[in-house]
């Protein structure tokens, strides 16, 4: 799962738990949001982009390797 601290005006230090513990910064334009990340060590690195739906119950991403992905709030 990700966690976000605001940082700014629609930026967000961004962490991942869990699978590599991915860091980086999110940014937030409407509904639409890109999360820029990379591993410790430089194991990973990438991006996620995509779109919150209107409930901000469910997030539907895009990875940087063409992977996609749907994030529901728990």
């Amino acid at each position: 799962y990700w966690t976000f601290r605001k940082t700014g005006r629609n930026t967000y230090n961004a962490r991942e738990h869990g699978f590599g513990n991915a860091y980086g910064t999110a940014t937030v334009e409407g509904t639409r949001f890109t999360i820029r990340y990379q591993c410790p060590n430089n194991r990973c690195r990438g991006s996620y982009s995509g779109t919150i739906y209107p409930d901000r119950m469910i997030i539907r991403a895009t990875r940087s390797d063409g992977q996609q992905f749907v994030f529901r709030r728990q």
